[in-house]
């Protein structure tokens, strides 16, 4: 419901008071706008490029618009020659309140949408200084990773008013991106470009010359905004959350995001181990995966569903997995009598739709190939402690012991207000070191800590006493 958006539609003015774009509240006190519509609020040129230093006024038109506020530009993407627009985040400016919004002002819930084309949407815009509703239908992406989108059934039109101002999708139920450029009504545009024409023209006439940047390109820009994504969950997610104390291994995770959103989705993704580490588990892989899954671009981007599979070194029978798989895509079991029945079956589920398919824990080639077949706009993830089971067109991401950061994280889970963390921070990397930064070796710290924390040791206590069994065990 768009009435989400309303509490956090903002307008902005230039020192004369004059409407120069809008805006939306996107956490308790910033705000994302276009670039260019900061420099018309402080009269300078669209196309300037130096970050401003200016203050700049605003309000919340539908909710308090007797009470103008006061933001400064925290970050800054400056707009390019449409001509030449290189794909990175541009036209983009994030404002911080100075002071606190009244208290009915909201931030809105934000979406990923990856085929946006004929969804019906709407923005708020301020052609006129009242502002007006008007339905939007997208269609899809042009030059630069702008989408094109027009008004629909409405004699208004998206015109330059309207940057900055963010599109509701009524089908995702969220923000799909902020107008940046609108056209001029088609009399005015002639008056431009041959004024000879301009009395020929019907009055008025709309033109759908305006652009989204979609809300993946703001999250580029500002990584902050990942928080205000409502995840679009796929039809079908059969992997596992990860658990409470997950330490996003930012790395590693962001190549697997990387990989499988490929649209070209031809060469399948696996998670490994190192030859050193070749035959060890504990590292991870799988719990990675998992929160991969759970990712709200990746929810979006595989429509269709997330399936999971897990082998094992003794699988049993490959069929009866084949066939589950089916089962959670057709309602249907089909009882395979051979792995070639089943892999036949799977592949006709698989026909036209957009599916992740995770193969965890493989131990030899031959369980891994019948997962790999058919669904050209599937992708696959393999997670694996064999390497010559990984096939050799496949994108590979190591995954070793933690950077030191991340082990600290995960040995002191759940202890970030206890009063001696602060001070321990010594003691904890030396004991991260003890056990290899090892995730499993890790956890298990962790727990032991957790434990003798509960019954009654004081955190630098219990961390001491795992310190000397590691000695001892290490």
């Amino acid at each position: 419901m768009s009435e989400q958006l309303k509490p956090a539609i903002v307008r902005i003015f230039n020192p004369s008071d004059e409407i120069v774009g809008g805006g939306f509240l996107v956490s308790e006190s910033h705000i994302i706008t276009c670039a260019h519509v900061v420099n018309l609020a402080i009269r300078r040129s669209k196309s300037d490029t130096d970050k401003p230093d200016g203050e700049i006024a605003l309000d919340f038109p539908l909710i308090a618009s007797d009470r103008k506020l006061k933001a400064e530009v925290i970050e800054w993407f400056p707009p390019e020659v449409l001509h030449d627009l290189t794909g990175k985040p541009q036209d983009i400016a994030v404002l911080k309140l100075i002071e606190d919004p009244h208290e009915r002002c909201a931030a809105t819930p934000l979406v990923f949408g990856d085929d946006l084309w004929k969804h019906d949407c709407r923005a708020f815009g301020f052609a006129k200084s009242q502002g007006r509703w008007v339905p939007v239908v997208a269609r899809d992406e042009v030059a630069g990773r702008l989408i094109q989108v027009e008004s629909g059934d409405t004699e208004y039109a998206l015109e330059p008013g309207f940057s900055g101002t963010a599109v509701w999708d009524d089908q995702l139920n969220g923000v799909v991106g902020m107008v940046v450029a609108g056209e001029a009504r088609q009399e005015e545009r002639a008056k431009f470009i041959s004024p000879d024409l301009a009395g020929e023209l019907i009055s008025h006439r709309k033109l759908p010359g305006a652009f989204l940047i979609p809300t993946a390109v703001l999250v580029e820009a500002w990584p902050e905004l990942r928080d205000r994504i409502r995840p679009q969950p796929p039809a079908i997610n059969m992997a596992e959350a990860p658990p409470d104390d997950f330490v996003s291994r930012d790395k590693e995770f962001n190549q697997l995001i990387e990989h499988l959103l490929d649209p070209e989705r031809e060469r399948p993704v696996a998670i490994g181990a190192t030859a050193a580490l070749r035959g060890a588990g504990g590292y991870g892989k799988s719990t990675l995966a998992r929160a991969v899954c759970h990712d709200p671009r990746i929810q979006s981007a595989f429509k269709d569903g997330i399936l999971w599979v897990t082998i094992g070194e003794t699988p049993g029978n490959l069929a009866a997995k084949l066939d589950d798989l089916t089962y959670a895509l057709s309602d249907k079991k089909p009882g395979s009598e051979s792995i070639e029945a089943a892999t036949a079956e799977f592949k006709k589920h698989l026909e036209g739709r957009e599916i992740l398919i995770v193969v965890d824990d493989v131990w030899a080639g031959e369980q891994l190939r019948p997962f790999l077949q058919g669904g050209q706009c599937c992708a696959r993830l393999i997670t694996t402690r064999i390497q010559n089971v990984i096939p050799t067109d496949a994108h590979k991401v190591e995954v070793d012991a933690m950077r030191i950061g991340e082990a600290v994280e995960l040995l002191a889970a759940s202890f970030d207000n206890d009063p001696d963390r602060a001070n321990l921070d010594d003691e904890l990397r030396g004991l991260a070191v003890t056990l290899g930064e090892w995730p499993l070796l890790l956890k298990l710290a962790n727990g032991a800590l957790r434990n003798r924390v509960s019954n009654g040791d004081s955190f630098r206590d219990a961390l001491d006493f795992i310190k000397a069994v590691a000695r001892e065990k290490f």
